[in-house]
C-alpha cells in the first residue's frame, strides 16, 4: 500500500504524496505540519528540481514569508517580457545613457524575447534551457551580451521580491563564448590617404564637408563617434579647448570633457566659420544632428583604399600615438573619458612595445655587438700584468681571467 507522506531524504520539509505528487510541507506547529503546497507531480517533475525549488521554499520560510504567496506571485505574471519592461523603467533607463539602455531593450526584444525559454515563468526558467540557447545562437558575441544583460535582470527580480532570494540564477554558470579584442589601428600611410580623402570631401561642401569635420575631429580628440556627432555649441568652449557633452557613455553618473588641441580647435572653427552656426555642432540633414555615419564612411575608406578600419577605430589609433608620445594609462585613460583603469589597461600591450624599443635603443650602443662594429676603428689591446703568473694549480678564476683595455682613439691617425 503507498504511503499518504513518504519523507525526501535530503530536503526537509519535502514529500511525496501517495506516490504521486512532490509536496512541500512547512509551518510545523502543536498539531504538525499546518500547510502544504504542490510543487508538481512525479511523472513531469524530476526529483532534482523539485528538491531545488523545496530548498527555495525553505529560505522563504526561514526569512518569515509565505512559499504560497511566492508561487502565487510567479503565476500572477512575472513572465520574462515583464522583467524586460520593469528592467528598463525602474533601473536602466534612470542609470545608463540613452544609447547604451537600447542596447539592453534590443537585447530583450530581438533575441532573448525569442527564445524558447522565453514562455516560461522566472522561476522555471533553469540553467539547461539558457545553456542550450547560448550555445546554439548564431552570434556567439550577440549571445554572450544578452547573457550578461539577462544576468543582472535576474539579480534585480531576487532584489525586487520576484524571486526567492536564494534562487539560484540560472546565467551565472554558462561560460562565455570565448571573443577575441579588437586591436585594429591605422598606419602612418593609412592615416596619410585619409587625410588626402578628408582633404577632397571638405572641397564638396555640405553634408560632405560637416562629415570630413566630424572624422577629424575624432582624429584628433580619441572623442566617442556621440560625443562628438551629438555635441550641442552650447557645449563647446573655445576660450578652454573643450567639449563638455550631456550625452555620453556614463552622462547619468559623471561628466566629460573633451580636450581639443591646436588642431582640433582649428576644425570647429572651420565649422562656426563654414556656415551659421545651429543647435548642433555637426549638423545633419534638416534641424538635427548628423546621425547617418555608416554609409559616407565605408565610401570615405574606399576611397583612401583602407580595409577592415571601423571609425570607432579612430578612437584606439589615437590612444596608440598618445603612447608612442611617452604618455602614461593614468593620462590616457583621462582624455578617453574611461571610469576605470582596466578598461585603458587593453593598450598596456603597446606601452610594452614602446619599453622594449627603448630598450633595444640602449643595448645598441651597450652590447658587446659594438666590438665587432668597432674593429677597425678602436685598438683592442690585454693587460700587461707585471706580476708572475701562478701556476693553473693554484690560480683562482679571478686571478687567471685576462683583462683588456679598449682604447678609445681611432687608428692611423
Amino acid at each position: 500500500m503507498t504511503k499518504r507522506w513518504e519523507k525526501d531524504s535530503k530536503v526537509a520539509g519535502l514529500f511525496v504524496s501517495r506516490g504521486t505528487a512532490y509536496v512541500f510541507r512547512y509551518g510545523f506547529g502543536a498539531r504538525g505540519w499546518d500547510k502544504s503546497l504542490k510543487l508538481g507531480d512525479v511523472a513531469d517533475l524530476p526529483l532534482t528540481k523539485a528538491r531545488k525549488i523545496a530548498e527555495g521554499y525553505r529560505a522563504v520560510v526561514a526569512a518569515g514569508g509565505d512559499p504560497a504567496a511566492v508561487k502565487r506571485q510567479g503565476k500572477a505574471g512575472h513572465t520574462l517580457a515583464d522583467l524586460h519592461l520593469a528592467f528598463l523603467e525602474r533601473w536602466a533607463k534612470p542609470r545608463k545613457a540613452e544609447g547604451s539602455w537600447k542596447n539592453d531593450d534590443s537585447y530583450f526584444r530581438l533575441h532573448l524575447l525569442r527564445a524558447p525559454f522565453a514562455r516560461l515563468r522566472l522561476i522555471d526558467i533553469d540553467e539547461a534551457a539558457l545553456w542550450e540557447w547560448h550555445a546554439t545562437h548564431p552570434k556567439p558575441v550577440t549571445a554572450n551580451r544578452c547573457l550578461e544583460t539577462l544576468s543582472k535582470a535576474f539579480g534585480l527580480a531576487k532584489r525586487w521580491g520576484w524571486l526567492p532570494r536564494d534562487h539560484h540564477n540560472p546565467c551565472q554558470g554558462i561560460e562565455h563564448h570565448p571573443e577575441k579584442a579588437r586591436r585594429r589601428y591605422a598606419t602612418p600611410q593609412e592615416v596619410d590617404r585619409l587625410l588626402i580623402e578628408l582633404r577632397r570631401l571638405k572641397e564638396l561642401g555640405g553634408i560632405h564637408f560637416r562629415f570630413a569635420c566630424l572624422v577629424q575631429l575624432l582624429m584628433l580628440t580619441g572623442a566617442r563617434l556621440n560625443e562628438i556627432m551629438s555635441a550641442k555649441w552650447s557645449e563647446v568652449s573655445l576660450n578652454e579647448g573643450v567639449i563638455r557633452p550631456t550625452k555620453h557613455k556614463r552622462d547619468r553618473t559623471e561628466h566629460r570633457e573633451v580636450v581639443l588641441g591646436t588642431d582640433a580647435l582649428r576644425v570647429v572653427m572651420e565649422l562656426r566659420n563654414h556656415e551659421t552656426p545651429g543647435e548642433w555642432l555637426i549638423r545633419g540633414r534638416g534641424r538635427n544632428h548628423l546621425k547617418e555615419h555608416h554609409k559616407p564612411w565605408s565610401r570615405l575608406k574606399d576611397a583612401a583604399r583602407i580595409d577592415d578600419l571601423w571609425i570607432h577605430d579612430l578612437r584606439h589609433t589615437f590612444a596608440s600615438y598618445l603612447i608612442s608620445s611617452g604618455h602614461t594609462l593614468g593620462v590616457i585613460g583621462e582624455l578617453l573619458g574611461h571610469a576605470s583603469t582596466a578598461t585603458t589597461a587593453r593598450y598596456s600591450h603597446l606601452i610594452t612595445t614602446e619599453r622594449r624599443r627603448a630598450v633595444d635603443q640602449a643595448a645598441s650602443f651597450l652590447s658587446d655587438d659594438r666590438l665587432s662594429q668597432s674593429a677597425g676603428r678602436y685598438t683592442i689591446e690585454p693587460c700587461e700584468d707585471p706580476r708572475p703568473r701562478p701556476s693553473l694549480s693554484s690560480a683562482t678564476d679571478t686571478e687567471s681571467r685576462s683583462r683588456c683595455n679598449v682604447l678609445p682613439f681611432p687608428t692611423g691617425r
